[in-house]
């Protein structure tokens, strides 16, 4: 079958939600989110001494601290995330940005020894003091993957692109490159191609992926029993 090798950093959203902690501006930010909506707080209990008897209370602010503050810290790992993964994209797209674009809106190849290292990028986030020591680690898988290992890659196998038609997930994306000669489809508007790096990736859990393929072999006929694992597998 297609096969391609690839490579990617995750943006893991619990690992960066472990590294903030409260501060005082989360604090009047919840309080200040507490005064504005009452009604997402009212209480079981009725209020007592005011209004009818069936009046509901509102639950006092230091009820329902911890989830106002929480959603805070949300937010601010929302806000992370976005910064962090707009700056790696940028980072990886600075390799291509002189390479022309073909009549089919392709980039001019580029050695893979010019790419944006995926190292280098991840040193460069590990070192923004604003993304609070957050350092993504790049994996890249040592095989030709098919659709199926690809689709079984821990985390990014299950991240997927939010399109109008739907979901398109990963395994379907990396092996849509100019390289494999892919049916012209929705997904050719993308460009997608070896080197070049495909869209944002998100999983059910939150957590971002930035990939690319970095090598793609179509499908063709073994050459004989002692390629790749095909003797063992015949046995």
């Amino acid at each position: 079958p297609d096969r391609v090798k690839v490579e990617y950093l995750k943006f893991d959203r619990a690992a960066i939600r472990a590294r903030l902690k409260p501060t005082q501006q989360d604090v009047v930010a919840a309080y200040e989110a507490y005064k504005a909506d009452p009604e997402r707080f009212k209480s079981d209990k009725p209020a007592a001494g005011m209004g009818p008897a069936t009046a509901p209370a509102v639950k006092p602010f230091e009820e329902v601290r911890v989830q106002l503050i929480d959603e805070q810290l949300n937010k601010r790992v929302d806000a992370l995330l976005k910064k962090m993964t707009d700056r790696a994209l940028g980072l990886a797209q600075d390799a291509w940005k002189n390479q022309n674009t073909d009549m089919q809106g392709y980039r001019e190849p580029l050695p893979a020894d010019k790419w944006t290292s995926y190292s280098v990028i991840g040193d460069d986030i590990g070192g923004q003091k604003e993304f609070a020591g957050y350092h993504p680690l790049p994996t890249a898988p040592a095989m030709l993957l098919s659709q199926q290992s690809l689709g079984s890659l821990a985390g990014i196998g299950e991240a997927s692109l939010r399109t109008p038609q739907g979901y398109v997930h990963f395994a379907q994306l990396a092996l849509h490159v100019k390289e494999l000669a892919p049916a012209k489809d929705g997904l050719t508007r993308l460009f997608l191609q070896v080197g070049v790096e495909g869209p944002m990736l998100q999983d059910e859990q939150g957590n971002f992926y930035l990939y690319r393929v970095t090598a793609a072999e179509p499908s063709r006929a073994p050459t004989g029993l002692d390629e790749g694992d095909i003797r063992t597998r015949v046995v």
